[in-house]
């Protein structure tokens, strides 16, 4: 719906210079962004308004005015469909094949104690089959606990069709439900790479990286910060081929974390060596936490 200040000799122009413009932009740029920007002219006219955007529309425009205002409008949209005016964190790119899992992270919560012979071994037994139960229904792609984090006791990643049911499953634990733990959910990226593990249940050794922002990271992009990203997806390549790197993906919140790295190597020294060749982590815009994270045998790749 158009503004209510805009009058509707006004909204009647901008409808037909809308349509030229819709006609201008086919082919130039996706059609879903023409929808957003006509979507936020639509919804956030103060911001258009403080800057008399219509009033540069002529009351009776000439043939000239009405070719200047159709270049100036294609500038503008193709312009607002660029990254750099985007006001959502970016997806990445379909074609990297990476899909949308749901991370939780599970940390101790208010009631939270080590698994012992007392009576808190029994929410632990049932923690652990509940976990058993997800990944045999494939809700969970691979769960584990993680050794030496103070906060962080375990991780689910869950395929859901949606964050608010991911969530639904982690808060379901029963280690949850008895406040042993909390939930800290992440929208993750990654490719489908896991499988289904062996039977019976038998735990392995991978290592995880966690990728946090590091003291030099900037939201800013540059020629120099573009030039570490391509260094550090060349470097993510590279580990993949000498097949150490097993899993590694962004996440989506665009938060303190930025993505993980799973490693099946020998020991906690060498997955951190291999950690550490990374570009960015290297140039400080990253910095790493790495743990040992029991897996079930079978999932990893």
């Amino acid at each position: 719906m158009l503004s209510t200040n805009w009058t509707p000799e006004k909204a009647a122009r901008m409808r037909k210079f809308m349509s030229d413009i819709l006609l201008a932009c086919r082919g130039r740029i996706p059609q879903s962004s023409i929808s957003d920007i006509w979507l936020t002219l639509s919804t956030k006219p103060k911001s258009w308004e403080s800057r008399d955007f219509l009033s540069i529309i002529p009351e009776n425009p000439s043939s000239i005015e009405i070719t200047k205002m159709k270049i100036f409008l294609v500038t503008l949209f193709i312009a607002l469909a660029t990254p750099t005016f985007a006001q959502t964190s970016p997806k990445p790119d379909p074609a990297s094949k990476l899909i949308e899992f749901h991370m939780a992270l599970i940390k101790r919560g208010p009631k939270w104690s080590p698994p012992s012979p007392t009576a808190a071994s029994a929410v632990h037994e049932q923690h652990v089959n509940y976990v058993i139960s997800l990944l045999q229904s494939g809700k969970a792609v691979i769960a584990g606990p993680i050794e030496g984090d103070q906060e962080i006791t375990g991780i689910y990643i869950f395929r859901a069709k949606s964050a608010d049911e991911a969530k639904s499953w982690a808060m379901a634990d029963p280690g949850v439900v008895a406040e042993r733990f909390t939930v800290e959910m992440h929208p993750w990226w990654s490719e489908d790479v896991m499988k289904k593990m062996s039977t019976p249940l038998k735990l392995t050794t991978a290592y995880l990286a966690f990728l946090v922002r590091g003291d030099k990271w900037t939201p800013e992009k540059t020629p120099a910060t573009e030039a570490i990203q391509k260094a550090h997806l060349e470097n993510i390549n590279r580990l993949a081929a000498m097949k150490k790197l097993v899993v590694a993906g962004p996440f989506g919140d665009n938060g303190t974390l930025r993505g993980i790295f799973v490693f099946r190597v020998g020991s906690l020294e060498e997955a951190r060596e291999l950690a550490e060749t990374d570009p960015a982590v290297k140039a400080g815009r990253l910095a790493l936490s790495i743990h040992p994270w029991m897996v079930p045998e079978g999932i990893l790749p």
